[in-house]
């Protein structure tokens, strides 16, 4: 009995040489349910939005996690976490309603378009029919001198060459910055010209959406008061980044976000007051945490996207403090692997680099003084002084401090053994 007991023991190891204890793969599998170990419990306190399988942005409910795809392609990308961001835009998608109001003369809108969210109608096509004045729809809100905000709109696709050229922009006491689109290319060109006024700082950028793009506008206002949020369908003729008045046409608009953060986030809708997606929590604790962890030594993989803007933890195992924690995560495009034991960081490798906003696969090995992390399949970067930290509960797509990921999580592996620096490399390729 010992004997064939010794053998089912050994087979196992055979099968599970490296102890692999948690098998998580959001992208493939669209739950929380893990192929091994357990499953995390997941917690928002508010409705969000998501791209579902069909490309349709769609809303989950309180407390149901977001499996989000790339409406371009309809690609799965795995569990959506994001940090607590509120849209400032009343009316997110209501442009004949107050508070929006017109810029200069009338810009007729009307609301007969069929949206990214696959409702008939539920875009809007704006026109301007003035070659003398810029036309469009805008409201105002009140904004923080030096916080950085993202203004997003969705802009529906064009053939050919644009006659048209759609614009976004802030504005206050003729301070301008903000951003011209061609919907032809996917291509928003930031304003370096207004008919009066001054122009700040300002960035952009397109994310395929099937139909439509979505443009946004990053932009730190210069003084804080109010701000007006301008929509217009028509730009410069040549799609310069030069914003005139001096062009008529129309263009197809839906769902305005204006939030502070330095990226934009997934859409928001409102009504007559601002509104606050809570943040994403997802959490192994208790006895599920220590049925699979291992204290002494282990490796933890993670596959995940970034906005690499800031601090952005993809996976952290903590004691509920910062004095105890091990993690990988993205500062900037630095990836990441840190240990903190007794309250003192004792390991910190950068493993090479991240792009925003594009795939990678990290990995973090640890023992006693034997560290090692690598990223896509690069040699194992290494660290042979260091302790172990004592934890009891595992973070996905935030640590212990904060420091959201911001973005989709597609798979994440845990196990028991500090695998070899070849193995390592091997799980990252």
């Amino acid at each position: 009995m010992n004997c064939s007991l010794g053998n089912m023991l050994g087979r196992r190891m055979a099968i599970n040489p490296d102890g692999l204890s948690l098998d998580l793969q959001f992208a493939d599998d669209k739950t929380l349910t893990a192929r091994r170990g357990p499953t995390p419990v997941f917690t928002r306190a508010s409705t969000a939005t998501f791209v579902g399988s069909n490309g349709i942005i769609q809303s989950a409910a309180i407390n149901e996690a977001r499996f989000d795809h790339d409406s371009a392609n309809l690609a799965s990308k795995g569990l959506l976490i994001e940090e607590s961001r509120t849209n400032l835009c009343l009316q997110s998608n209501a442009f004949s309603t107050s508070p929006w109001g017109n810029i200069n003369s009338v810009c007729a809108v009307s609301q007969n378009q069929t949206g990214p969210d696959g409702v008939t109608n539920s875009a809007w096509t704006f026109t301007d029919d003035s070659a003398t004045n810029t036309e469009g729809r805008y409201l105002t809100a009140s904004l923080t001198s030096g916080v950085a905000y993202s203004f997003s709109i969705f802009v529906k696709k064009t053939t050919g060459t644009p006659t048209t050229y759609p614009a976004i922009w802030l504005a206050r006491s003729g301070v301008f910055g903000g951003c011209v689109i061609n919907t032809t290319a996917g291509t928003a060109t930031p304003i370096t010209v207004f008919a009066t006024g001054t122009i700040i700082s300002t960035t952009a950028s397109v994310v395929d959406f099937g139909n439509f793009w979505k443009v946004t506008s990053f932009i730190t206002p210069t003084a804080t008061g109010s701000w007006e949020i301008s929509v217009s369908p028509s730009g410069n003729g040549s799609g310069t980044g030069v914003m005139d008045g001096t062009t008529t046409g129309s263009a197809v608009f839906w769902g305005a976000q204006l939030e502070a953060g330095a990226f934009a986030t997934s859409y928001i809708p409102t009504t007559t007051a601002a509104l606050t997606r809570s943040a994403d929590v997802c959490t192994i604790t208790g006895g599920d945490f220590t049925g699979f962890y291992n204290q002494s030594e282990g490796t933890m993989l993670a596959n995940a996207f970034t906005p690499a803007s800031g601090d952005r933890t993809v996976l952290s195992a903590d004691d509920n403090t910062a004095n105890e924690m091990i993690r990988i995560r993205t500062e900037g495009t630095n990836p990441l692997f840190k240990v903190t034991d007794g309250g003192s960081e004792v390991v910190a490798i950068d493993a090479g680099t991240v792009v925003a906003n594009t795939a990678f696969k990290l990995a973090g090995a640890y023992k006693l003084n034997d560290f090692a992390s690598s990223i896509n399949g690069g040699a194992a970067v290494t660290d042979t002084s260091g302790t172990i930290p004592t934890v009891d509960r595992m973070r996905i797509g935030v640590g212990q401090g904060g420091n959201t990921m911001c973005g989709c999580i597609s798979a994440i592996r845990y196990f028991k053994k500090r695998v070899a620096d070849a193995k390592l490399q091997a799980l990252t390729t």
